[in-house]
């Protein structure tokens, strides 16, 4: 059916609050729409908006064959606010102190012009390419937002220069796909320290050093949910040209400290992300991320 039609709709919704249970009818619920309404499309509209409180529905139980939906609390992501972005390292590691230790400011105190650091808060929506945009030209003092939107792509792109050309498919796809989202375009951030080590491998002498002290790319859909995203290539589960288990065990077990903090972790093996197949695999990736996290419909 196409064309332009109103709807009416029974869903019986039970809320549970602080062990208080609510029954909400939304009863001959009138939606203008421009097709078939259902369930489905009415509870995804819903968790649109309930997200935002951090609560979601859910189908726990039927009643005479259909559904009763309970509201639960969602999965609310990584705990504490985003302080401190560093990204978009292209060159030496930047040296890293804290200017006042009680409100964790930090300062780069050499290699600044190798990495880039945003400190400003992330909004409820997200860390956007608008922001970013924003917070770039305040930086740079550019005045024409175009030539400005060119040199931070231009910049963001030149760190992953050293890195695999899957890597450089993987964000140059994306931004090509999506950039007509305009202003509510999440931006892609590649290279950001989730860790940060001052000292070097012989500094160390010999103590572990902490582990995956950067991420090849990151999404920020709010303040606190956070997909990862890595594209692996030999060096990620070997040593020269001979597997080594130690190093896969030390990747798996960093995913699975990063879940348990709350974020979203997907891997890609760099063989995925090679000529057009690679880009159609990167573009049907991120239109299902973006459609899971309710960005488009």
């Amino acid at each position: 059916m196409t064309g332009t039609m109103t709807t009416s709709l029974s869903v019986l919704v039970r809320w549970i609050v602080h062990g208080h249970v609510f029954f909400v009818s939304l009863s001959w619920l009138s939606i203008h729409l421009s097709a078939v309404v259902t369930i489905s499309k009415l509870v995804e509209r819903l968790n649109a908006v309930l997200d935002r409180d951090g609560y979601t529905l859910a189908p726990s139980e039927t009643i005479s064959g259909y559904f009763v939906y309970r509201v639960t609390t969602a999965d609310r992501g990584v705990s504490g606010a985003v302080k401190n972005l560093v990204f978009a390292v292209d060159g030496p590691k930047p040296d890293i102190v804290l200017s006042d230790a009680i409100n964790n400011d930090i300062v780069v105190v050499r290699n600044d012009e190798y990495c880039l650091v945003y400190e400003r808060p992330i909004q409820a929506e997200g860390l956007l390419w608008r922001d970013l945009l924003a917070w770039w030209i305040a930086k740079t003092g550019e005045v024409d937002d175009t030539t400005a939107a060119r040199s931070l792509y231009s910049r963001l792109l030149r760190s992953l220069a050293g890195g695999s050309d899957a890597e450089k498919v993987f964000f140059t796809t994306y931004y090509r796909e999506f950039k007509d989202l305009g202003e509510r375009l999440p931006a892609l951030v590649p290279q950001v320290y989730l860790h940060y080590d001052p000292f070097t491998i012989r500094e160390l002498r010999g103590q572990k050093r902490l582990g995956r002290q950067r991420m090849d790319f990151l999404f920020l859909f709010s303040a606190t949910r956070r997909v990862v995203m890595e594209i692996d290539g030999a060096q990620h589960f070997s040593i020269g040209e001979r597997a080594s288990l130690p190093r896969y065990a030390q990747m798996v077990s960093e995913d699975r400290a990063l879940r348990l903090a709350g974020y979203e972790v997907f891997r890609f093996g760099a063989n995925e992300l090679f000529g057009e197949s690679g880009k159609r695999q990167a573009r049907d990736f991120f239109q299902r991320l973006l459609r899971r996290h309710a960005i488009i419909g």
